[in-house]
């Protein structure tokens, strides 16, 4: 199965945190791009990791739409 996948580099803050996460290894750091890219988008499993990784909402996928996600709001957790 296919599945739209981007970033939106307008959002990104290239912390890589996509590129970690991700199983299938599809996200990858372009050194001299100097941005995250995408190669065998074929091999994604629509686990989710990617668009839950990433703080700044720049993970674009087609499975995991704005009103599938329910992002924690870490202020709200009792510190210690």
């Amino acid at each position: 199965m296919k599945y739209k996948i981007g970033i939106d580099q307008n959002k990104c803050t290239h912390c890589l945190h996509c590129v970690k996460v991700c199983p299938a290894e599809i996200f990858v750091w372009d050194k001299i791009q100097k941005q995250v890219i995408f190669q065998n988008q074929n091999r994604c499993i629509a686990c989710g990791h990617c668009v839950a990784s990433c703080a700044f909402s720049a993970v674009e996928h087609s499975e995991f739409s704005d009103d599938k996600i329910h992002r924690t709001e870490y202020s709200l957790y009792p510190n210690p």
